[in-house]
C-alpha cells in the first residue's frame, strides 16, 4: 500500500476523550498502519489532559508539529501540509471526530481506480457529544452534482476529504486570512483549476456537532464575509452561469431570527 498523509490539528478547546478516539480510528484503520503517516499539529500551548493524549501516541505519529499560539485552523492545516513528506495523497481529519474502519482504504482506492478524481468526499454520520449517533448526512455524488450544489450548501465534509498531493501543489495552501468557510473558498479555487471532485455515497467519517449545532452563528459581518466568498467562487467558476439568486437567498437566510434559522437548518439540513 502507497503512504498517505493525515493531517489533523489540535487546540486547548479541544476535548481530551475525543481526541483519543480520533487518533484510535485513525491507527486502527484497516489500511496498513505502516503506511499512515500522521502529521498532528498543536495550535497553540495544550493543557496537560491533552498533552498526556498527544504524548501516548507520540510513537505513532510521524510528525509533532508544536505552534507557540493559536493562530486558527487555516494557520494550523498549512503549517501540517508543509510539514508532509513525500506523500502522494493526504487526508484531512478533525481531532472530535472519528473515522470508520474502512475509511482510508475506500478512499485511496477509489483514487487509485478513478484517475481523473482528485478530490473524494463521503457522506457523514452526525454524532453528538456523548457519541450518540444523531442521522447521515448526504452530499452530492458525481463531480456535476457536485458544482452545482455550491450554490445550496458546501457539497464536501471538510474532515472526510481525501485528495491528491497534486492538488495541494497547484492550488496552494487555505487562505490565512479567514477564520469560518476556509474549506469552501479552498473547493473553489480547486474547481477554477479543474480539478474533479467525488463524494462515497457511504458514511465514512462520524461527524462530532456541539450542542449548539444548528443554531444561528453568523451576524452581519460574518454574513457579508461569507457573501462575499461565494460570489467571487461562483464568479471565477461558473461566470454568468451560477445561481446567484440561490448565494443571496442563502446570505438573507443566514440572516433571520435565531429561533427560525435552526428550526429550518436542523430540519433541512
Amino acid at each position: 500500500m502507497q503512504d498517505v498523509a493525515v493531517v489533523i490539528s489540535v487546540y486547548d478547546g479541544d476535548d481530551p476523550e475525543n481526541l483519543r478516539l480520533a487518533l484510535e480510528s485513525i491507527f486502527n484503520q484497516s489500511y496498513s498502519e505502516g503506511c499512515i503517516n500522521v502529521y498532528l499539529v498543536c495550535d497553540g500551548p495544550l493543557d496537560e489532559l491533552l498533552l498526556n493524549v498527544v504524548e501516548d501516541f507520540s510513537k505513532s505519529i510521524k510528525k509533532l508539529i508544536k505552534l507557540k499560539r493559536n493562530g486558527g485552523l487555516a494557520n494550523a492545516l498549512n503549517e501540517g501540509i508543509r510539514s508532509v513528506g513525500e506523500e502522494e495523497v493526504v487526508i484531512r481529519m478533525d481531532a472530535d471526530d472519528i473515522c470508520d474502519h474502512e475509511r482510508f482504504l475506500t478512499q485511496v482506492s477509489f483514487l487509485n481506480n478513478n484517475p481523473e478524481v482528485s478530490v473524494v468526499g463521503s457522506n457523514v454520520i452526525l454524532i453528538n457529544q456523548d457519541g450518540c449517533e444523531l442521522k447521515e448526512v448526504f452530499f452530492p455524488e458525481r463531480h456535476g452534482d457536485i458544482l452545482r450544489a455550491f450554490s445550496v450548501k458546501s457539497p464536501l465534509a471538510h474532515p472526510a476529504v481525501c485528495m491528491r498531493r497534486e492538488v495541494i501543489d497547484s492550488v496552494g495552501l487555505y487562505n490565512e486570512r479567514l477564520r469560518k468557510a476556509q474549506d469552501l473558498e479552498y473547493w473553489f479555487r480547486v474547481a477554477e483549476k479543474g480539478f474533479r471532485f467525488h463524494n462515497i455515497q457511504e458514511p465514512l467519517l462520524f461527524y462530532r456537532v456541539s450542542d449548539g449545532f444548528g443554531r444561528k452563528k453568523n451576524g452581519l459581518s460574518s454574513s457579508f464575509r461569507l457573501l462575499k466568498i461565494n460570489v467571487l467562487g461562483h464568479w471565477r467558476v461558473f461566470g454568468l452561469r451560477a445561481n446567484y439568486f440561490m448565494i443571496f437567498s442563502r446570505a438573507i437566510f443566514r440572516l433571520l431570527p435565531s429561533s427560525l434559522y435552526s428550526y429550518i437548518y436542523r430540519r433541512y439540513r
